[in-house]
């Protein structure tokens, strides 16, 4: 069962900067299943593609790395 992190309302948030150059040290596949958040989200957004993700996708990322140091 895929269970998604819990995003607490005060949750800081890392940066996009951030949050790509630790996907780029990751396997997205493991950081979809873990995370919440669709492969092709994940992957835009590493790729650079996504240059505005929500602040939701960002939330949900922010824990997983968290969680996932």
């Amino acid at each position: 069962m895929h269970n998604k992190p819990y995003i607490q309302e005060n949750q800081e948030m890392l940066s996009l900067d951030e949050i790509v150059l630790r996907l780029k040290q990751r396997n997205l596949k493991e950081v979809e299943k873990a995370s919440g958040v669709s492969y092709m989200t994940i992957y835009n957004i590493a790729k650079g593609h996504n240059k505005k993700p929500y602040k939701s996708t960002l939330k949900l990322l922010s824990v997983y790395f968290e969680e996932n140091p």
